[in-house]
């Protein structure tokens, strides 16, 4: 059995504890049998490789990527109190999430260069996480989802207006993500009973969804009216068909629908908070919830049930102690 075969089995506090050891006895190198690199750097495109191994996104892939060059090309050599000063300085310009989104790529890095062997020490392993904002996401108002499902807008086209209608219902009647919705393909999709779609949420993992009436209808219509174009995918793009819907395109048609229709701004993300909110409050079960949406946590779909502010008004009327005790024991237990 080769070396490098018998130390990929050890645990990492064994690998730290005969790297350790080798060094004391050898007085130089890494002692696993690997060449170390001259610059973290260049175990970029390693790193890479072990991603999509792994099952990361595309779009999480090159958001890393992105982030570990750039940092890189200022800070060629990090020590742990460099990367701090940068966060640090990060902390002024951007939020708490774009930073920590860094930290999580720069920690990735460093956990596989080290783990590897091909750099000497993990600037990255006391530094912590970044604790991300506790922020009540706000979920739109019933009349401003209705107004996109129903109301009387037009784009640059009959065809355009049912693609973006379509895909809005779709997401409104699922909870489906942004990303999730624009890349289904023809193929996943079911309109015999009982109707889904197969969709590819994070990690690529698949799923399955059911979709009701009033959406495959709009998925029947839209499909015969685009099938010359042989699309594999529901929502072709615009210059190509080979291609999905491209996000962005999406994303700049809905701010277009929200200011036609004078309601306030609405993203995707939000239809798919309104599409949560709304199946909890009406007594969905957070466990089924949470498997339609792709979470692999309870508690991350949790965040979705809000409480509109006239249900916290009604609830406090009706049980507040001081009321109890200023009404004579109006409130009987």
């Amino acid at each position: 059995m080769e070396l490098e075969e018998i130390v990929r089995g050890l645990t990492k506090e064994q690998k730290e504890a005969l790297k350790t050891m080798l060094q004391y006895v050898t007085g130089s190198g890494n002692g696993l049998g690997v060449e170390q690199l001259e610059k973290p750097a260049d175990g970029i495109g390693a790193w890479l490789n072990k991603l999509k191994v792994d099952g990361y996104t595309a779009r999480t892939i090159r958001t890393y990527d992105y982030t570990a060059r750039k940092y890189l090309a200022i800070d060629p050599k990090p020590t742990a109190e460099s990367i701090r000063s940068y966060l640090a300085r990060r902390l002024d310009s951007v939020s708490e999430v774009a930073v920590r989104t860094e930290q999580k790529a720069l920690k990735s890095l460093f956990n596989f260069l080290y783990e590897e062997g091909l750099w000497g020490g993990n600037p990255m392993a006391r530094i912590k996480l970044i604790k991300e904002p506790k922020k009540e996401r706000e979920c739109p108002s019933d009349e401003q989802v209705g107004a996109l499902l129903y109301g009387d807008y037009r784009l640059h086209s009959r065809l355009g207006t049912l693609k973006f209608k379509t895909l809005i219902t779709l997401i409104c009647d699922t909870g489906l993500r942004i990303s999730e919705a624009a890349s289904i393909l023809r193929d996943n999709i079911s309109l015999k009973a009982p109707m889904h779609i197969k969709v590819q949420g994070k990690g690529k993992k698949e799923r399955t969804v059911p979709i009701g009436a009033y959406t495959a209808v709009h998925i029947l219509k839209f499909t015969q009216m685009t099938a010359a174009t042989n699309s594999p995918y529901l929502f072709p793009g615009s210059k190509d068909p080979n291609k999905h819907w491209d996000i962005s395109s999406i994303q700049e048609n809905l701010r277009r629908v929200c200011h036609n229709l004078g309601i306030k701004p609405v993203t995707a993300h939000q239809l798919r908070h309104w599409w949560a909110t709304r199946t909890l409050q009406n007594g969905g079960k957070l466990e089924i919830v949470s498997r339609l949406l792709g979470h692999e946590r309870l508690d991350t779909t949790g965040i979705y049930r809000h409480i509109a502010a006239e249900e916290l008004q009604a609830e406090h009327q009706k049980f507040s102690p001081m009321d109890t005790i200023a009404g004579g024991g109006r409130h009987k237990r």
